[in-house]
């Protein structure tokens, strides 16, 4: 009976032992997981910034590019009138060319530099040509971030659409 008693005393030492064990490991396991929880939320916070700060420079861009076409077109309509005024101003210097000419008289001969900013201003198809790809750069690195895409190509497509009938 002796040898009994000694062999569940081994055994209760055992088991408190087992379970001391298991209440430590049951401890570092809720600390890991307060740990974890509080990088789950930091995380969260992180990405919510983030997220936010996203959403701002695609707000910020969209304004810029707005602002870049309203650019282009005032760039367009001012070179527009501007060789208008170069061509107007052609068609009085033949005219007075002319009168010159019916009045016998000789006229003196303009600098080279007046004819050539005449014939080097830029082409309205040229102009146009670089203002699309421009566009389609923008649209695709718009395309590569999700947020606002939609709003965005439909704004870009509506303006497009605006614009080429506005051409014809």
């Amino acid at each position: 009976m002796a040898t009994q008693s000694l062999l569940l005393q081994g055994y209760n030492g055992e088991l408190i032992k087992l379970i001391d064990d298991m209440r430590k490991r049951k401890k570092e396991l809720l600390k890991e997981m307060k740990d974890e929880e509080e990088e789950g939320r930091h995380v969260h916070n992180e990405i919510r910034s983030l997220t936010d700060r996203l959403m701002n420079i695609n707000k910020s861009l969209s304004e810029k590019m707005e602002a870049r076409v309203q650019f282009d077109r005032a760039i367009e309509n001012t070179e527009s009138s501007y060789k208008r005024l170069l061509e107007a101003s052609e068609m009085m210097i033949q005219g007075v060319r002319h009168n010159y000419k019916i009045l016998g008289e000789e006229m003196p001969e303009a600098s080279s530099e007046d004819h050539d900013t005449l014939h080097n201003f830029p082409s309205r198809a040229s102009r146009m040509s670089r203002l699309n790809t421009n566009i389609s750069r923008n649209d695709t690195l718009l395309s590569r971030n999700p947020t606002n895409v939609t709003r965005n190509n439909t704004n870009t497509s509506s303006k497009r659409a605006s614009r080429s009938n506005s051409k014809t």
